[in-house]
């Protein structure tokens, strides 16, 4: 472009020269000519600019446009990320210099590039690694608290275990209760344990079993927040010992006591059974998983309070005549036994009284069984009036009873029967709707004594039934013992029948 206008000027130059400076010389020409000239050396002059332009530019293309092209685009792929790209440098011109400067620059960039990323890897790994240390730290912190709360339900699990083996150990209520009390001191770290239940007076809890150190008192009164506690079901917490507003409705132990407190129920049979009440030395002892435990504790105690009651009816069921509340034949026998063996051994006095109730089955026929049967709890009821501690009675069967006493001589035996006929003939007895007045019933007694010429203790109840055999015979209402060895009679005198007086 520069070379064209160039000669463009140079053309330009040489018409003004042809057409203003060498007229003044004297150099003229015709205007024809003056004007073709101009005009040729307009068209030459442009010609010669357009080649020299070309030719300008194809020198520039070639030495500068493409080498500045290689350089923008070396930039450019450099510019979308291709950081090892380098530019040739086969001169030593000025773009060689740039090309020069581009590489050491990138050189350099790669370098810078390297190093950051060596040092980004390295706070990615640092932080990494401080990410792991965490998430171990973290696990172990878990793994630490999941073993302790394993190493507390294994506890808990062995101490419901030692529970668990105490309830299943037997009947014996007290063993129970104490094996268990024992256990949960120990395992628990308590101060004391006791166990209360429901009173005969329904307004007081009765001390039934008690661990540990502190004195206690027998009974507390069954009112606020213990007794709120035994109705609702749900634990009782008192945290402080010391704060009179909530412990001094519950007072379980003499004297003055610092520490926590927590009484549980328990049910028997589907209805409150009683309380177990735990403390411990400090106060906010108690957590809720201790609670928790607490009752699944308070459960085997039910269990075990309810089994004992349950054994308990059972033996009487099987020990007991239902209808009298007197043993029953086959107990009354185990336990005669006894006596009988204590009495071979030791040489002590024994007596056997065989008690009937005289013309009962005519009373039955005549006002009913059920009247009967009131008849006969009435009589045990006086049989049992008159009985030692030692005596042991029973219904032998039907309306027969039985009554067994050992260290009673022959004389203190018909005394006995005497004290019993008398109270069932002063008694009056209820006949049922339309009676009036009231009905008279007598029994007779024969008494009979151990011999050592008797060889079981069914000899010894023969005898008293042969002995109530003979006085039923001899007109009722009266006692006949055996003499002593069971030969000869002497009977007590018949008293003869009172009329009952008319009300």
């Amino acid at each position: 472009m520069l070379s064209g206008v160039g000669v463009l000027t140079a053309t330009l130059g040489g018409m003004l020269l042809m057409s203003q400076v060498l007229p003044r010389f004297g150099v003229t020409s015709p205007p024809e000519e003056r004007w073709f000239v101009i005009g040729f050396s307009v068209i030459v002059g442009i010609l010669l600019a357009a080649l020299s332009g070309i030719f300008v530019y194809g020198i520039l293309r070639l030495r500068v446009v493409r080498r500045l092209d290689s350089v923008i685009r070396a930039f450019r792929i450099v510019e979308e990320g291709d950081l090892l790209r380098r530019m040739e440098t086969p001169g030593d011109d000025e773009f060689t210099d740039v090309a020069r400067a581009f590489n050491g620059l990138m050189d350099r960039v790669v370098e810078l590039t390297a190093s950051a990323l060596r040092s980004d890897l390295m706070v990615t790994w640092a932080q990494r690694e401080l990410r792991l240390k965490e998430e171990v730290l973290a696990k172990s912190n878990q793994l630490a608290d999941l073993n302790a709360q394993l190493v507390q339900r294994v506890q808990v699990a062995s101490t419901l275990l030692d529970v668990a083996d105490a309830v299943s150990g037997g009947p014996n209520l007290d063993a129970i209760l104490k094996a268990v009390g024992g256990t949960l001191v120990r395992s628990m770290n308590l101060v004391d344990f006791r166990l209360l239940v429901p009173g005969d007076d329904a307004s007081r809890l009765v001390l039934r079993h008690a661990e540990g150190l502190l004195p206690g008192v027998p009974s507390v009164a069954l009112d606020g927040p213990l007794a709120a506690c035994l109705a609702s079901g749900h634990p009782l917490s008192i945290p402080d010992l010391r704060n009179q507003e909530t412990a001094s409705p519950v007072v379980l132990h003499a004297g003055a006591v610092t520490g926590s407190l927590v009484a549980v129920p328990f049910m028997t049979r589907k209805a409150p059974g009683g309380v177990i009440v735990a403390v411990r030395a400090a106060t906010n002892a108690f957590g809720e998983p201790d609670i928790d435990f607490l009752q699944l504790v308070a459960g085997y105690v039910g269990l075990a309070v309810t089994n004992s009651l349950l054994h308990r009816e059972t033996l009487k069921l099987a020990n007991e005549d239902q209808l009298t509340g007197l043993l029953n034949r086959r107990r009354f026998m185990e336990l005669f036994q006894g006596a009988w063996d204590q009495s071979t051994e030791s040489g002590e006095a024994l007596a056997v009284l065989m008690i009937d109730v005289d013309w009962f089955k005519k009373f039955n026929d005549v006002h009913g069984h059920l009247v009967g049967d009131e008849v006969l709890r009435r009589i045990a009821t006086a049989i049992r009036s008159q009985l030692r501690p030692r005596d042991v009675a029973g219904r032998f069967g039907g309306e027969e009873f039985i009554i067994a006493a050992p260290g009673t001589t022959r004389d203190m035996g018909c005394m006995l029967g005497e004290r019993i006929r008398m109270a069932v003939d002063e008694a009056r007895f209820d006949g049922g709707e339309g009676t009036a007045p009231p009905l008279r019933l007598t029994v007779s007694v024969g008494v009979s004594m151990r011999d050592p010429r008797m060889l079981s203790p069914a000899d010894v109840v023969r005898e008293a039934d042969r002995c109530l055999y003979l006085a039923k015979a001899r007109g009722r209402n009266q006692v006949h013992p055996s003499l002593q060895g069971g030969s000869g009679l002497t009977p007590i005198p018949r008293r003869p029948p009172r009329p009952v007086p008319e009300d």
